[in-house]
């Protein structure tokens, strides 16, 4: 591509992600929402180097979008938020797909997923799942999912949700029945040979393996749930963050050695 075809480009980008963040802006309701003012000053963008050109790998992309967000909800300029990940978004499309967007009405695909979203505890995963997805391929269908999240998120107060906090009570409740099964078959290894012979370790082993699979399957739930409190209420830093979008916390580390699960496909599902 020669310099003049580049310069063009660059201003045809410009143009959409412009009229993106235009749109974005327009559709927000964070200016009605009372912004928390009081949860630090950490408000510098993850993504070094700036925004808006190429040699922007897909996992800074997808920080720097998460942490954008996350930097609307907690009081920050959300229009000027949103012409930051605009130039992002538009920067990754391929040069077919700008093209095919420039000939498209937004608004009405935008708005459209805005409004059908019926809502879930998992504010934060939903969002990383579309961020992910655009990653990945970035398309049409993918830019329109990826905007109705960000606006979602962008608008959620900093508050603890009540639904969610039912949903962690339930699962600790869980999680502390495990325990006391856990506690109770340890004994058991020992005393049922003395009365049952050694095919009692038989139901044993197999009551043991339901338990843990059970375990597993809630305590990633129970994970999540958190990391999503974290969110609601605003109380993750930029590292807590950027940790949990590649998967690099040690915590994230933990869960996926122990029980073979890696964050990033957990949100992705």
């Amino acid at each position: 591509m020669s310099g003049r075809q580049r310069r063009r480009q660059g201003r045809f980008e410009g143009f959409e992600a412009f009229r993106l963040s235009r749109l974005l802006c327009k559709l927000s309701r964070c200016s009605s929402l009372r912004l928390a003012s009081d949860l630090g000053d950490e408000t510098e963008p993850v993504l070094e180097g700036g925004v808006g050109g190429g040699g922007i790998s897909g996992q800074h992309a997808a920080v720097f979008m998460a942490e954008s967000v996350y930097r609307a909800r907690r009081g920050g300029d959300c229009c000027r938020v949103f012409d930051e990940v605009s130039r992002v978004i538009v920067s990754m499309l391929p040069e077919d797909e700008l093209e095919g967007i420039a000939r498209r009405p937004l608004e009405p695909l935008i708005s459209g997923v805005a409004r059908g979203y019926q809502g879930n505890v998992y504010g934060l995963a939903g969002l990383l799942s579309s961020i992910w997805r655009y990653v990945r391929k970035p398309s049409l269908g993918s830019l329109v999912d990826l905007a109705g999240a960000i606006l979602r998120e962008a608008s959620r107060p900093c508050s603890l949700n009540p639904v969610l906090e039912d949903e962690i009570r339930r699962y600790e409740s869980r999680m502390k029945a495990y325990g006391v099964g856990l506690a109770l078959l340890i004994p058991a290894y020992i005393v049922a040979p003395v009365f049952f012979g050694p095919l009692s370790f038989v139901p044993l082993g197999m009551a043991t393996a339901a338990l843990w699979w059970v375990m597993r399957r809630d305590g990633a739930r129970f994970y999540l749930l958190n990391v999503e409190r974290g969110w609601s209420a605003c109380r993750l830093s930029s590292e807590d963050l950027e940790e949990i979008v590649l998967g690099a916390s040690p915590i994230s580390r933990a869960y996926k050695d122990l029980l073979g699960m890696d964050v990033r496909r957990m949100f992705r599902s």
